[in-house]
């Protein structure tokens, strides 16, 4: 992935604020009004650029190679959110983060999941089974992937933390523990600035993050929503199964076991939100 110094900027200028998004994002908060859902600016595709690489319905774990070429800059924009839901000319881009854990006797795996609540930002969604963490990405998240960059690239050069790394302030430099997991982005580009800001969002770690990668593309022009967003699938495996909610939007959650999930799409798919069910059929179903 191109380095979030060359992302799609849009009208707003690229600013070096740290990227310690549990903290530094709550101050921005605080100082810049609200925008609404609509007026969010989100980072968004060319439906026509994911089609000329091949065009695949479900879950694609050999897709997840055209992720470099769907990042860069010359590929992407930040358009305003409620004209990208309603353009199938586009795709808005969403990292979608399976946590997992696996049961360190019978390695049986469990995956967090909820109930999307009815204060659900996206109403097509709402009061379906989910085991997917994320969102937009936002113009934001420029920003603190273009801090991340800098930071990094000086802390390369001098071998010591910069002044925005004093006591563990700049999150890219961190050790990874369950108190800054969530903060601490897992790569020095738009994509990961977002994810890191999602995570640090939507849910608490109380364990640490093990591994993060990239797994697949879920895409599923089947639905209206479907046919305007396309998922990054990333598994977060976690040391222990100790993640709850953040919002209240991810009502009944919990890890469950992933057959006894398979087994409930099965019986019931219309609970499930689809990219739930292509992403876990894809990573876990048996042949």
């Amino acid at each position: 992935m191109d380095d979030a110094q060359n992302a799609p900027q849009d009208d707003a200028n690229v600013s070096a604020n740290g990227l310690n998004v549990s903290s530094n994002r709550s101050a921005e908060r605080a100082e810049t009004p609200k925008r609404s859902k609509d007026d969010e600016r989100v980072l968004v595709v060319p439906t026509r650029l994911f089609r000329d690489g091949g065009v695949f319905q479900g879950f694609s774990t050999a897709a997840i190679s055209r992720c470099d070429a769907l990042f860069a800059p010359e590929s992407t924009r930040f358009m305003r959110r409620g004209d990208a839901e309603r353009d199938p000319e586009f795709k808005q881009l969403i990292p979608y983060i399976v946590f997992v854990c696996e049961d360190s006797t019978t390695g049986r795996p469990s995956v967090f999941a909820y109930r999307r609540g009815d204060g659900q930002g996206e109403t097509r969604l709402r009061s379906k089974w989910s085991v997917g963490v994320g969102g937009h990405i936002n113009d934001v998240d420029a920003d603190a992937g273009a801090a991340a960059t800098a930071a990094t690239a000086a802390t390369d050069e001098t071998g010591e933390t910069g002044e925005t790394g004093k006591d563990g302030e700049n999150a890219s430099i961190q050790p990874q523990t369950a108190e800054n997991a969530a903060a601490t982005p897992f790569g020095n580009d738009l994509f990961s600035a977002g994810a890191a800001r999602e995570i640090a969002e939507e849910v608490v770690l109380g364990a640490p993050i093990l591994r993060f990668e990239r797994v697949g593309l879920v895409n599923d022009d089947a639905t209206e929503v479907g046919r305007v967003h396309l998922g990054v699938v990333c598994v977060a495996t976690l040391a222990a199964p100790l993640l709850t909610s953040n919002e209240p939007d991810l009502a009944e959650s919990g890890f469950r076991a992933v057959d006894e999930l398979l087994a409930e799409i099965d019986a019931e798919p219309e609970r499930f939100e689809s990219w739930t069910t292509l992403a876990l059929r894809g990573l876990y179903a048996k042949n």
